[in-house]
């Protein structure tokens, strides 16, 4: 809009939001991605 200024808080509260956004739409991917049990080597072998 016309006569307003950007505040300090702007490049701290963009970065947030789109992290935040990226969480809502990928949080399940990313959790499964992460959370995935490596088989456990097999020392007997």
């Amino acid at each position: 809009m016309k006569g307003e200024t950007a505040t300090p808080y702007l490049p701290l509260g963009v970065p947030l939001i789109l992290g935040g956004l990226a969480l809502v739409l990928y949080g399940d991917p990313i959790r499964e991605r992460f959370s995935r049990k490596k088989p456990a080597l097999d020392a007997s072998v």
